[in-house]
């Protein structure tokens, strides 16, 4: 067992950076694009028959311009993925599995979503 580990998965933290749009003409949705940096806690744990099960959380706040982050504009993750087949002839096929919670209030909102 490597020191590392925990409860046999070897942990990551993943920081990035995330950008969304929709492709439609000006707000009529209330929104154009949203972005903002992300961070993902993940674990991967390699079983004897050479499969895998990855575990992840995924915390993001959201922004609609450059500046701080609003509070409640924020999207939180949790997921997974587990190897099916590993000798697949194109690779791996992996089943994955996300559940999020996304709350996104914007300041140019025109419609209400229904």
């Amino acid at each position: 067992v490597l020191e590392n580990q925990i409860m046999g998965f070897d942990p990551t933290v993943s920081l990035g950076w995330y950008y969304w749009g929709m492709a439609n003409a000006g707000t009529q949705y209330g929104i154009e694009r949203l972005f903002g940096p992300q961070v993902f806690f993940s674990g991967r744990r390699e079983f004897e028959n050479k499969r895998f099960l990855v575990l992840y959380i995924k915390y993001a706040p959201i922004l609609e311009k450059i500046g701080v982050p609003k509070p409640l504009n924020n999207e939180l993750a949790i997921g997974g993925a587990y190897t099916l087949f590993n000798r697949w002839k194109y690779g791996p096929l992996d089943l994955n599995v996300d559940i999020s919670d996304m709350n996104v209030k914007v300041s140019n909102l025109t419609q209400k979503w229904t």
